[in-house]
């Protein structure tokens, strides 16, 4: 039997839409990168460690009260 390992965490797959393990996107199956070239998206997502935690942490309050493609659409569309 094969374990995976997690890549990325529970919420940072959910913002993005993808597989926590092999990080595909879970509505097309493709990688991020060819998936996001597709659509010609640019995600906004802060790249410092520490702006990540306080991003996600700020996220993960309004998962609740937004629904996942309300929150996808902020993260590549925050105007």
């Amino acid at each position: 039997m094969r374990f995976k390992k997690t890549e990325v965490c529970q919420t940072c797959a959910k913002l993005k839409n993808v597989c926590q393990t092999c990080l595909l996107d879970l509505e097309f199956g493709l990688p991020i990168q060819v998936r996001d070239n597709a659509l010609k998206v640019k995600d906004n997502l802060p790249r410092n460690e520490v702006n990540k935690e306080y991003f996600v942490q700020n996220l993960e309050k309004q998962v609740p009260k937004h629904s996942r493609y309300e929150i996808f659409a902020f993260i590549y569309n925050p105007d």
